[in-house]
This record gives structure tokens, C-alpha cells and sequence, in this order.
């Protein structure tokens, strides 16, 4: 994985290949329990040029996600089955996102794609709600892609 990330001292993931209870001793059974409890949303910083392949597949503490106008790509599986994630922003900068890069983020209620032309997978938003509604700019390929897949979209400026 190219996104190498650490957890700070001062809590901030910055690791998306950390343990998700790092520091605790906790059963494996109860594993899902210090997910909920710990739901946070993370700041990518700026150093970060690409999201990598599952960089935060099943991280069900995950509510939300600011990407940098560093990064150029979101990767396969990105944040696939990120359940609790509710919004995200793409920035302009991201000109790809992978297969099934937010499949099954059942929570993710709204998606802003600020690229026009940015290369969206068919199945970026495969399992997500059909309630989850696409904020692009009109006549963008985001605009597009939300038609041929039953999204509801809104444009944005």
C-alpha cells in the first residue's frame, strides 16, 4: 500500500493499516463494541498523493473522511464496507476512483465530486443506499454516472 499513515500521540489516525484497537487489550469478540464506541472522522494530510488499495476497507469507525487537494486517486476498495461513513468530498485534484471504492458504505447519505471529468468505477458506489444522493457539477461525468445508476443528484458550483 502506498498510504502510509501513523497514529499520533495525540490519537489522530494517521495509519490506515493500524490495529483497530492499537493500545487496548480487547477480546476479538468485542472488537465491533470498541468500533462503535471509537466512531471518529480522520484528516488525511497533505503529504498523501494517493489512497491506496483497502486503505480503510472495514473500518467501521470510520464516519467521515477530508481528503487533501494532494491526492489524485482513490484506490479499489478504498473504504469499501465503511458502514458508518455518512458524507464525503472528493476534491478536484482526485481524477480516478476504483472499483467498489465506497461499496457498501450503507450510512453514506451524500457524495460531492468536485472533478468533472473524474473516472468513476461502475461500481465505485456498488451496495450503497439508493438514497445516497451525488453533488456534481452539472453536465459533469459525475452527473452521468448517478443517472445510470439510480442516485439521486443535486447539482454544486
Amino acid at each position: 500500500m502506498e498510504v502510509l499513515l501513523t497514529i499520533g500521540e495525540d490519537g489522530v489516525l494517521e495509519n490506515a493499516e493500524f490495529d483497530d484497537t492499537a493500545g487496548l487489550n480487547v477480546d476479538p469478540d468485542f472488537e465491533d463494541i470498541v468500533d462503535i464506541i471509537h466512531r471518529t472522522e480522520v484528516v488525511i494530510p497533505g503529504s498523501v498523493t494517493k489512497i491506496g488499495e483497502r486503505a480503510f476497507f472495514d473500518k467501521r469507525w470510520l464516519l467521515g473522511v477530508t481528503i487533501p487537494r494532494t491526492v489524485t486517486s482513490i484506490g479499489d476498495e478504498a473504504f469499501s464496507d465503511c458502514y458508518y461513513m455518512e458524507s464525503i468530498t472528493i476534491p478536484e485534484s482526485v481524477t480516478v476512483i476504483g472499483s467498489r471504492a465506497f461499496a457498501y458504505c450503507e450510512g453514506l447519505a451524500d457524495v460531492t465530486i468536485m472533478n468533472e471529468t473524474a473516472v468513476i468505477a461502475d461500481d465505485a458506489f456498488f451496495g450503497c443506499g439508493q438514497d445516497m444522493t451525488i453533488h456534481a457539477k452539472p453536465r459533469s461525468y459525475a452527473e452521468k454516472y448517478a443517472a445510470e445508476n439510480s442516485f439521486r443528484y443535486e447539482p454544486s458550483v
